[in-house]
């Protein structure tokens, strides 16, 4: 369970977009089985959610959340 919390805190850190950068759109995919993918740092929310789509390498994957100049974060239960 601290594992499993552990990575879902550094994925929040490292999903935390600058406001005043021009690079500034994210994104996140999830699929099957706990799969995800999340991109950060795009200059555009399409460009963002497609990165977020290839880095997710479980099945049935699908963008749930495309943000700008702000930041997300999500929680699994195992």
């Amino acid at each position: 369970v601290f594992r499993a919390a552990l990575c879902v805190a550094a994925l929040a850190v490292s999903l935390t977009l600058a406001p005043a950068s021009a690079l500034a759109n994210g994104a996140l995919a999830i699929g099957a089985c706990g799969a995800y993918g999340y991109a950060r740092g795009y200059a555009n929310p399409a460009q963002a959610e497609a990165a977020a789509l290839a880095k997710c390498t479980g099945k049935h994957c699908k963008v749930v959340a495309s943000v700008r100049g702000t930041c997300m974060a999500f929680a699994v239960e195992l």
